[in-house]
């Protein structure tokens, strides 16, 4: 068959009135032949149409797709809506960390606010709350992406992370304030500057990590399914072709159909 599907078309009405001047003898027979054909071209295109229908759902399996364009459309805004919040995580993370770097700083020259770094650093309760706080973290942010801020699952790990931040604070004081020999206000707002400091820059070191890493996921699936669409609109077009030719196929097989019922 033609790939032109109007020359295919063309091609088949060109045969049919040749073979009938061909065979003015026995046109009755010739009829028969040409209703014979036509009906194994249509049982072929029909195959081939199964098969090209096969391989779309094939790809589309693959590939886990429903609807191309659908699908398309919403990972596109979610790469943007990511990059937004990549690159606001990434000013709030360099905000904090010139924020703790320099109260780092000026807590060297307080001996007992040293003291600060090495309970963060050896309280292994502390670094198991730093780590629930990260896993949390990245579950909301997850949720961020997927889901609006009043859905309940949103909310639940947003309230556990807030637990979560409570129970680092209130171990990290403890665990401080077992170190010196007293309590003074200075102490007090300096402890809570440098938890604050610590969290939030926690907090959003983690938040870039994950954005990166589902970035890197959508980045990688819309690769997918660039690759898709290119192997779905050959198949389409290929379906475009055989459909179009299988109908006038049909067409041809009634009117020969109809005039071999009128030379009965």
């Amino acid at each position: 068959y033609s790939k032109n599907p109007d020359e295919a078309v063309e091609y088949s009405k060109d045969y049919t009135e040749a073979f009938l001047k061909e065979s003015a003898d026995n046109v009755k027979g010739a009829l028969e032949i040409i209703v014979e054909r036509l009906e194994g071209q249509i049982s072929e295109i029909s195959g081939k149409l199964e098969s090209v229908d096969a391989r779309i759902q094939q790809v589309k399996k693959r590939y886990h797709i429903d609807d191309l364009d659908v699908e398309n459309e919403r990972l596109i805004n979610r790469i943007y809506s990511i990059k937004l919040d990549l690159n606001s995580a990434h000013l709030d993370e360099k905000a904090y960390k010139l924020r703790i770097d320099h109260l780092y700083r000026e807590a060297a020259n307080h001996e007992a606010l040293k003291k600060y770094q090495i309970t963060m650093e050896s309280n292994p309760m502390i670094s198991t709350l730093k780590g629930k706080i990260q896993e949390l973290t990245r579950t909301l942010v997850g949720h961020s992406v997927e889901l609006t801020k009043e859905h309940p699952e949103y909310k639940v790990t947003e309230k556990t992370l807030e637990i979560t931040k409570q129970a680092l604070r209130n171990e990290v004081e403890k665990t401080f304030y077992q170190q010196i020999d007293r309590r003074s206000d200075f102490f007090e707002a300096v402890l809570q500057s440098m938890l604050d400091y610590d969290l939030n820059h926690i907090i959003h070191s983690c938040r870039i990590e994950h954005y990166n890493s589902l970035l890197e996921l959508y980045q990688k699936r819309l690769e997918e399914l660039i690759v898709t669409r290119s192997e779905l609109n050959k198949l389409t077009d290929q379906r475009t072709q055989l459909t179009t030719l299988i109908t006038a196929t049909k067409t041809n097989h009634i009117n020969v159909s109809n005039i071999q019922k009128k030379t009965v």
